[in-house]
């Protein structure tokens, strides 16, 4: 079995940001000249998420409206009230939408 890697970086602007990466992991598989594959997305050291949605406009907003309506950030938080911050909301969207 053959392997290959190699390391991707992005930045988000706002919170709730969403990227599409496919098509930046497709080339990835591709220069990989593995043609039986399976391909694995990991995130290191950052809270976030990898998820696959039909990346357009209208489920973008979905995808963002559903969360804010599923764990809203104006929750009472014990990992606030210990901790200090608000890293909570953070933690529960990556949790449910790695999930999906």
């Amino acid at each position: 079995m053959n392997d290959y890697d190699e390391k991707i970086s992005h930045s988000i602007h706002k919170f709730s940001d969403i990227l599409d990466i496919s098509e930046v992991v497709w080339h990835i598989a591709k220069k990989s000249k593995i043609h039986e594959r399976f391909t694995y997305v990991f995130i290191i050291d950052s809270i976030a998420s990898v998820s696959s949605i039909e990346f357009e406009l209208v489920h973008v907003q979905d995808t963002k409206d559903m969360v804010d309506t599923l764990i809203p950030k104006t929750v009472h938080s014990c990992h606030s009230e210990t901790w200090g911050n608000d890293k909570w909301f953070s933690y529960l969207c990556t949790t449910w939408i790695g999930l999906c």
